[in-house]
């Protein structure tokens, strides 16, 4: 009911209204794993928690310490273990979880999916279930390299238009900083038949309620390419949607602005 003498309701009002996400579905989900950070960027960090709750009808009282480890959603974010794993299932079924499209080194993912693919091969597996339930994006050119060279059997389009505002100036292009340029993205990439370790059998994408921005892009050439049919939950998020993010440093203060 209450967090450090401040109605939980109000809480959450707050830490909604600064979550990204285009519908409250998706806010919510989100706001759901970063909560600790977004308390502390609102509130600060005391040393301990005052908490009233409602539990069986009886309002209690309790005081937690506070805690300088990084929250579990935050951390599991930083262990490649627990970001990418392959599993074998029975019935000659593996799957596959990518739980985020950005990583420090690139090198490592495709290192991940190319054994993944070499056991898939070795072991026969005749269905792979791709599970991205919790990749909220990144990199296109993450699952482009990573995963359409082991899935894609035609030629294939990453999307199909483009929208940006010019970030910086190009003369050539009568781009200026600030104008916003849309058109049709026209570049196919190619399938690679002789890639030994392609996968022939029953492919399914498992989405779910933080699927999101370049993890839909995947899911939507999985689906409109034939590469793949999806299962799960969704309808929380746009489906023609990705974003890129730019960082400046500001001179004077040292803060950085996405």
């Amino acid at each position: 009911l209450q967090i450090d003498g401040r109605d939980a309701r109000a809480v959450m009002g707050k830490v909604l209204a600064r979550m990204h996400g285009e519908t409250a579905g998706l806010r919510a989900n989100l706001a759901s794993s970063r909560f600790a950070p977004m308390y502390w960027k609102l509130y600060g960090e005391p040393e301990a928690f005052d908490l009233v709750l409602l539990q069986g009808g009886r309002r209690q009282v309790l005081r937690v310490p506070g805690s300088r480890d990084l929250p579990a959603a935050i951390a599991a974010e930083a262990d490649f273990s627990r970001t990418y794993r392959f599993e074998r299932l029975p019935c000659g079924g593996a799957l596959l979880t990518v739980g985020s499209f950005v990583w420090p080194d690139k090198e490592a993912f495709l290192a991940f999916t190319r054994d993944a693919f070499a056991r898939i091969k070795a072991d026969g597996v005749t269905t792979l279930i791709i599970d991205i339930r919790a990749n909220e994006g990144g990199n296109d050119d993450m699952w482009r390299d990573g995963l359409l060279p082991y899935l894609a059997t035609q030629r294939y389009q990453w999307a199909s238009a483009f929208k940006k505002r010019v970030m910086t100036a190009d003369p050539a292009k009568g781009e200026a900083v600030g104008d916003v340029v849309s058109g049709p993205l026209e570049t196919w990439l190619d399938p690679d038949p002789g890639n030994p370790l392609r996968f022939n059998g029953k492919t399914y994408v498992l989405i779910g309620e933080r699927t999101y921005s370049s993890a839909i892009l995947f899911t939507n050439v999985m689906q409109h390419f034939g590469f793949a049919q999806i299962a799960g939950v969704g309808g929380l998020a746009r489906a023609d949607q990705s974003g890129g993010t730019r960082s400046t440093e500001l001179a004077n203060s040292g803060l950085t602005v996405g």
